[in-house]
């Protein structure tokens, strides 16, 4: 991936890189689902750097525990780390900058900060 302004969001990414399928639907009826021609060498690596992280304690553990314990199965939360690291990665990519660690947990609190402060508004 040379050029990650071809893509114009996350999601195409996705598709690129095999991470996604999408439904064939016609008059609210399903016809299968189909993966998007992509590259199978993007999903491997994004996949493998999901297993990897997923013996580490940091955020992305993290994000995988907080799935299990919504009820999502071991597959489907390993492809949603597979799919947060390539939206890191694509967004670095593009910004030109270097993945910090600690953003996510910088980025909760204000967050909740902000949230605390429109539901306080609203009362």
């Amino acid at each position: 991936m040379l050029s990650p302004e071809r893509f114009p969001n996350k999601y195409k990414f996705w598709a690129y890189s095999c991470l996604v399928k999408y439904e064939s639907r016609s008059a609210g009826v399903s016809y299968g689902k189909k993966n998007v021609p992509g590259n199978r060498i993007l999903k491997n690596v994004f996949m493998g750097a999901a297993k990897t992280v997923l013996a580490g304690d940091g955020y992305f553990r993290k994000l995988y525990d907080s799935l299990r314990e919504k009820g999502v199965d071991h597959s489907a939360a390993k492809k949603n780390v597979a799919r947060k690291i390539a939206a890191i990665a694509l967004a670095t990519m593009r910004k030109g900058t270097n993945y910090e660690e600690n953003y996510e947990d910088k980025k909760k609190p204000r967050a909740v900060e902000s949230s605390l402060k429109h539901s306080v508004a609203q009362v």
